[in-house]
């Protein structure tokens, strides 16, 4: 085998004393500090780069959150005056009306319309004439009808 020879082993000088451990590591931490002297500044430049991007962005943010609010706000809007218009065209309450769209709100109206007509053709006269005191069976009568008419049963007896 060939032997190679290292140049460098013959210029090693073994540590002998503390001073000479304590200038050997002095020089390598000199060397290291060499290598990052600029890492405080750049680390700092850094530091104010990420907080202006932060604040730039939380203020993009902020416009995107009030722009939506807003295209919310017009939104709701709009339905409602589009329900207002409906409700007013169609002679019933705005609070009735159901649906998303103008043809469902339409077709709302236009329910509420029937059911009321007929609801009123459901709607029968009480039965007036009953000198018995007694209700016909599909009449109901209301407490202060009954209190009146006690009061003309007695004066008639009268």
């Amino acid at each position: 085998m060939d032997e190679t020879v290292d140049d460098t082993a013959d210029d090693f000088d073994p540590i002998t004393s503390q001073e000479m451990l304590d200038r050997i590591i002095g020089a390598r931490i000199d060397r290291v500090k060499k290598q990052y002297a600029g890492f405080d500044e750049l680390k700092a430049k850094a530091a104010q780069f990420d907080e202006l991007q932060e604040a730039s962005k939380s203020e993009l943010q902020r416009v995107q959150e009030r722009a939506a609010q807003l295209e919310q706000e017009l939104a709701a809007e709009r339905f409602n005056a589009l329900r207002a218009g409906v409700a007013a065209a169609k002679g019933v309450p705005a609070s009735a009306l159901s649906g998303t769209t103008r043809e469902e709100l339409e077709a709302s109206g236009d329910a509420l319309l029937e059911w009321r007509a007929e609801q009123a053709k459901a709607v029968k006269k009480p039965v007036r004439g009953l000198k018995s005191g007694v209700l016909a069976p599909d009449q109901v009568m209301d407490p202060k009808e009954r209190a009146a008419q006690a009061i003309r049963a007695l004066r008639s007896h009268d």
